[in-house]
């Protein structure tokens, strides 16, 4: 087992300590070596304007791999991921327009390198090419906070 796995598994053991049973089945698959996945490290809440959503790719060498994020707000938007480094963690910040925010919706998938990812624009609907070329994905639902 490379280094990098190594450091994956230990990273699933820690949060699943941390979390106890609320453990994802993205983790739960490093020890059983199945295909890679992306486990979410940091979701923002609905109306964050200063959190990044954060992740890690698990059960496989992040160069082979691409992050595609997109988020909805009166329709669905490309966002960029900044920053992927070498063992796998990678940062997008999905508030740089107006009202992104207010996103109730944040998809994100996992592409071999060599893909295309689709840049799209207040799309009603998440173009069915992603699903198909995706290796793997997550879909966050997010609501406003009630008023107490």
């Amino acid at each position: 087992m490379n280094a990098i796995l190594k450091k994956q598994k230990v990273l699933c053991v820690f949060i699943y300590f941390l979390l106890g049973m609320q453990l994802s089945s993205s983790c739960s698959a490093v020890t059983a070596a199945s295909e890679p996945t992306i486990y979410l490290l940091n979701v923002p809440h609905y109306g964050s304007r200063i959190e990044n959503l954060t992740g890690v790719i698990l059960n496989g060498l992040a160069e082979d791999y691409q992050i595609g994020v997109y988020i909805f707000v009166d329709g669905w938007r490309t966002k960029n991921v900044e920053q992927k480094n070498n063992d796998g963690y990678w940062i997008c910040d999905i508030t740089t327009q107006n009202n992104d925010w207010e996103a109730t919706h944040i998809m994100v998938f996992l592409f071999h390198q060599d893909y295309e990812v689709p840049i799209i624009k207040n799309d009603k609907i998440i173009p069915p090419s992603l699903f198909e070329n995706a290796i793997s994905h997550k879909k966050v639902i997010r609501k406003p906070m009630k008023n107490r």
